[in-house]
């Protein structure tokens, strides 16, 4: 039930020699608050080591050397008063860096940019950097209606949003950089025009970067806030609002609450590799069955564009909030829950996640447990749905394999090995450890950012439980 950890332990170990990071000192983050002064006379606390401690001296060019008195002078003055002055722990070689929040140092560069509540650190060649998303927004935009949903942080009155640009900052020297993806942003063209130099194209950054960059979360869910009512092209269906859409819900904790739009690997009818995808499901209104989806693609080849799919109306398709309701009426499901949530845990409801099988959905949701003591939860079931049929086990094969095994209709109580209930002469046993290696190997070809070698094993899983699911309908 713990997770599985592809970098881990200090001095940092990886799995895969892609993932290898040779610079991982953070100077630059989102609680770094404090200005710092390197290469002094004092050594740096890097890391302990056995009854040992490892240091360290700052090799890099952020902040400002601290060259000369005068230079020593006007910093003490700003930051420390005297004692930096007086303290012969800087030498001529001693850098002072301030503004090390990345947030904060973002905003003193483009005071005029919107910056997304959510920046995030990814690995290239060996060296960490933050990326962070930029809007460019405005309350005057000509015929246009103020966005007034407040599931969107930060958005609240503005009529013109856009994700024009996009902010890495290096974690080690704190350089910026602004990367224009929205050329044809004419505000982000003016400023382009005030301040020439600080933006650069897409076509710019490094590929190793690129490969990182993601479609922002509350820009998905300002856009899914609008077309929720919006799609409805017909007057008189607008005017009435008969088909007005709505955020699913789901269980977190012991509340329902609206569902967030959340990243995921899927492979887009007729595409031959998988995509880095947001996706934001939504229901009618008053009701649970799902009746459509918007997605923003990731990718850098398809990034920015959105595709919204909208499920049959003569058919009911299982929405987010069912399965939570299908979990908490198995009586024996019931029970166990309630009995983990007692004081001292708490019982976290993961992503119902759902995979595309032939012409329905086969749903997956994990369910964790953490102790209000320890650092992160740990996974202790998971949970299938097939149509009507629900199953759930330790783990994803055990859940499967009673999923689709004839004589296991009812779920019987948790075991430390559910497989050993199981009849190992099931027709169905060998389909069964096909779709559990299938669905190994495709989480470790994502962790590994291996996309086409992922996308065949995905292909594999669904087939696989499409026969599955064929051989269940003949009994």
């Amino acid at each position: 039930g713990l997770p599985h950890l592809l970098i881990k332990d200090i001095p940092i170990e990886s799995e895969d020699s892609s993932l290898d990071v040779t610079q991982p000192r953070i100077y630059y983050g989102e609680l770094t608050n404090t200005p710092v002064i390197v290469n002094s006379k004092e050594m740096e606390f890097d890391y302990p080591n056995g009854n040992k401690n490892v240091y360290n001296r700052y090799s890099g060019k952020g902040g400002v050397r601290l060259s000369n008195l005068w230079r020593k002078f006007l910093f003490g003055w700003k930051y420390d008063g005297t004692q930096l002055l007086f303290s012969d722990y800087p030498t001529d070689s001693s850098r002072i860096m301030f503004h090390r929040k990345i947030k904060e140092r973002v905003k003193l560069l483009a005071p005029f940019l919107q910056l997304d509540n959510d920046p995030y650190i990814v690995l290239n060649n060996g060296k960490l950097y933050w990326m962070l998303d930029a809007y460019t927004t405005s309350e005057y935009f000509p015929y246009s209606e103020p966005f007034s949903e407040n599931g969107s942080i930060g958005f609240l009155g503005s009529n013109y949003i856009r994700n024009s640009v996009k902010v890495v900052i290096d974690a080690f020297n704190g350089s910026v950089n602004f990367y224009v993806f929205d050329k044809n942003d004419p505000l982000i063209k003016v400023w382009s025009k005030i301040y020439p130099g600080l933006f650069k194209p897409e076509s710019e950054m490094d590929k190793g970067l690129l490969a990182h960059i993601r479609y922002p979360q509350d820009m998905l869910l300002a856009q899914g806030l609008v077309y929720q009512k919006y799609h409805m092209t017909d007057p008189t269906v607008f005017y009435n609002q008969e088909d007005l859409w709505v955020r699913a819900t789901e269980k977190y904790y012991s509340n329902i609450q609206p569902v967030e739009p959340y990243y995921i690997i899927w492979q887009l009818p007729g595409s031959d590799k998988p995509q880095f995808s947001l996706i934001l499901p939504f229901t009618p209104k008053n009701r649970q069955v799902l009746i459509g989806w918007i997605a923003g693609l990731c990718d850098p080849d398809n990034y920015g564009k959105l595709i919204t799919y909208q499920f049959p109306k003569g058919k009911m398709i299982t929405g987010p909030q069912q399965v939570e309701t299908k979990i908490d009426q198995d009586s024996f499901l019931s029970g166990q829950l309630t009995l983990w949530d007692q004081r001292g845990s708490n019982v976290i409801r993961g992503n119902v996640l759902a995979i595309p099988v032939a012409n329905t959905l086969f749903y997956v949701e994990p369910i964790y447990l953490q102790a209000e003591t320890a650092a992160y939860p740990e996974l202790r079931l998971v949970v299938v749905m097939h149509g009507d049929d629900m199953s759930y086990a330790q783990s994803f094969d055990q859940a499967l394999n009673k999923l689709f095994n004839a004589s296991s209709n009812n779920n019987p109580p948790l075991q430390q090995d559910v497989s050993t209930t199981q009849k190992s002469t099931t027709p169905n046993r060998d389909l069964i450890q096909q779709a559990n290696n299938a669905f190994n190997n495709y989480l470790k070809f994502s962790g590994q950012k291996k996309f086409n070698e992922a996308a065949k094993e995905l292909q594999k899983l669904q087939e696989t439980l499409n026969k599955l699911s064929n051989n269940t309908g003949k009994k």
